[in-house]
């Protein structure tokens, strides 16, 4: 298994905030970019695998009873990210992406899969549990990547596949309420040779300033009070995608020309269709902003 980390630039660097008075939600920038007005760096150079790329992810997702009238929204809003995904095809063939959930315990419902593959059934969030647990969340998305990373960078006939860096999508309504000290499992996961990117987004009874210590810098989300349900849902999956489109496409372009860093633009939400009505905000204490 060949896994590609970081180059000598940084995955996110830190680039200015911005605000556009009037809308809803606050986000840190998608995944992949580079210092304010310039290109990131997407992974150190590429050794060539023999059977394409993987670019994993995680959905780690807060079931517990607070969110139960999200869930409904956020099945459908999975298998709607699924058909988005096979209209790209570097995306459709190369992004694998699990579900794990989470309330007081955490288990995993879909290992890493290939999503985009129209056979592959996206399972329905159920709400369940008496807490919110971010030990448990963090652990289950260590084993997960410990059993599915192996997995994903060979085929079933030994050949080799290029395996990049993952990505952690954890979304939650609430504060850690229940279980161990989850700093111990986060600092494991930032310490693994895969150290995964985590991108947080939080609404509702969520702690801001916990989100920002969980999430990897730059990756912090956060939805202003007064949004229904379907709203903060369509735009966190707005985000997740356009971060799914931006690493495969990137890894792909690098695959092609070995020794040659990838790169990819920056999503800019006042100019990216896809994102317009959301604005960006860095990994300073919420409410910093950049009007």
């Amino acid at each position: 298994m060949t896994t590609h980390m970081n180059g000598a630039a940084p995955v996110n660097g830190g680039a200015a905030s911005f605000h556009i008075p009037g809308q809803d939600l606050h986000f840190t920038p998608p995944v992949f970019e580079g210092p304010a007005g310039t290109a990131g760096v997407l992974e150190g150079p590429a050794e060539v695998g023999e059977v394409g790329i993987a670019i994993p992810g995680l959905l780690l997702a807060d079931v517990s009873w607070s969110t139960q009238q999200f869930l409904p929204t956020m099945t459908e809003g999975l298998r709607d990210l699924a058909k988005g995904l096979r209209q790209h095809s570097a995306a459709s063939a190369n992004a694998y992406l699990g579900i794990s959930t989470f309330a007081d315990t955490a288990t995993t419902l879909l290992p890493l899969t290939r999503i985009a593959d129209p056979s592959v059934s996206i399972p329905d969030l159920m709400p369940r549990g008496n807490g919110t647990n971010f030990h448990a969340a963090l652990t289950e998305a260590l084993t997960r990547f410990r059993a599915d990373l192996p997995l994903l960078g060979a085929t079933a006939d030994g050949q080799k596949r290029q395996l990049f860096r993952p990505t952690i999508y954890l979304f939650t309504d609430g504060e850690h309420n229940t279980g161990g000290d989850w700093l111990a499992p986060l600092n494991e996961l930032r310490t693994r040779s895969w150290k995964p990117n985590i991108m947080v987004f939080g609404w509702g009874a969520a702690d801001r300033e916990v989100i920002r210590r969980i999430a990897t810098e730059g990756m912090a989300f956060f939805a202003e009070d007064g949004q229904t349900p379907d709203k903060i849902i369509d735009q966190i999956l707005k985000v997740i995608l356009r971060s799914m489109i931006s690493a495969t496409t990137s890894a792909q372009a690098q695959a092609a020309n070995p020794g040659t860093p990838a790169t990819t633009p920056a999503i800019d939400p006042q100019t990216d269709p896809a994102t317009q009505g959301l604005v960006r905000i860095d990994n300073s204490p919420v409410g910093h902003s950049i009007d």
